[in-house]
């Protein structure tokens, strides 16, 4: 987006985060727009505006931006009162963007404005209901919708073309470049860039998910994961509790039992057992044997750092799997849990 641009919106080069703006973007006219006025108006500012919200420049990673940063846009303009509708992104360094439309879920002064054919509208644009608040949603890479001014002619159509929007009242914008405060916790688990600091069980079943294994919710603490990469079923259960945080937790620990008589447990063991990174080995009170690997998330690390060593995870089971088949004698008997 120009410096021109830029200075016209009144925004400053390099934002110190957190960094909050907020005004009217377009005035009420007297009559209502076409659409083709509209972009004219709007598109331009709001790509500016969404290039500094969507966009987190590699080279400018520990300066403008770091992990665990988080921007996010809203358009809104009323259509009764108490009742807006908005259309928003959020954006986090690595992750696509995701886009909302209102639902009128979490208003119920709007729900009477969201008519079915908006509903189809927006289904036929992608959207889906989902998140939170349970808003139209969709996500989109940046560079595959067209960038910054890609997102505003979609976040225009949408106005336009789905709410209705036509220039006779305000539209209104705001702007929020946010950085966690320090010893805040985390967030929800959105994608691999996400900075962690303590999770709870929702945020445990989305870890796997982007592991793409199915997760099974055991309790508020515990699910239960079966992962065809390496052959295993497991459990991911939540340790370390925050009394500070109640509810969330500042690690994870994978635990898997393997069955098998003694001497295959201490024939394997004896093979695998110092060059598993990470886990450890045990045998349990039933004499089986019990593999152990936990990952502390206290301080702040990344999801992509979870990711690896779930990876790190699967890995070490894949191995102790071949090995327990090679002393097992070939039978085909997986890796379980019990």
């Amino acid at each position: 987006m120009t410096d021109t641009m830029t200075r016209k919106l009144n925004l400053p080069a390099r934002p110190e985060r957190p960094f909050e703006d907020d005004g009217v973007l377009l005035p009420a006219s007297g009559a209502a727009l076409s659409s083709e006025d509209l972009r004219a108006r709007c598109e331009g500012p709001v790509a500016a505006h969404l290039d500094r919200v969507c966009r987190w420049p590699p080279a400018a990673r520990g300066q403008q931006w770091q992990p665990g940063d988080y921007s996010f846009y809203v358009l809104e303009f009323p259509v009764g009162p108490e009742a807006p509708f908005f259309v928003q992104f959020w954006s986090e360094p690595g992750g696509k963007v995701i886009m909302e439309v209102s639902s009128g879920e979490a208003n119920a002064a709007l729900k009477p404005f969201v008519t079915e054919p908006l509903r189809r509208s927006l289904e036929e644009r992608g959207f889906a209901m989902g998140g939170g608040a349970e808003n139209f949603r969709k996500t989109l890479a940046l560079d595959e919708a067209g960038g910054a001014a890609g997102l505003a002619h979609e976040a225009l159509s949408v106005l336009t073309e789905c709410l209705g929007y036509d220039g006779r009242v305000p539209l209104s914008y705001r702007l929020y470049l946010g950085r966690p405060e320090e010893g805040a916790e985390s967030g929800p688990v959105y994608h691999e860039s996400a900075l962690v600091r303590s999770l709870d069980v929702e945020d445990l079943e989305a870890a796997w998910k982007l592991a793409r294994c199915d997760a099974k919710r055991l309790s508020e603490v515990a699910v239960a994961v079966a992962d065809q990469q390496s052959a295993s079923s497991f459990v991911a259960t939540l340790i370390v509790p925050r009394p500070e945080h109640p509810g969330r937790f500042g690690g994870i620990q994978l635990s898997c039992y393997l069955r098998a008589p003694r001497e295959t447990i201490e024939a394997v063991t004896t093979e695998v057992g110092m060059s598993l990174p990470g886990a450890r080995l045990g045998v349990d009170r039933d004499g089986d044997l019990a593999v152990l690997q936990d990952i502390i998330v206290m301080g702040g690390v990344t999801m992509e750092n979870i990711q690896l060593q779930f990876a790190l995870w699967r890995k070490n089971l894949a191995r102790l799997h071949a090995a327990f088949l090679r002393h097992a004698g070939g039978n085909g008997q997986p890796v379980v849990l019990h």
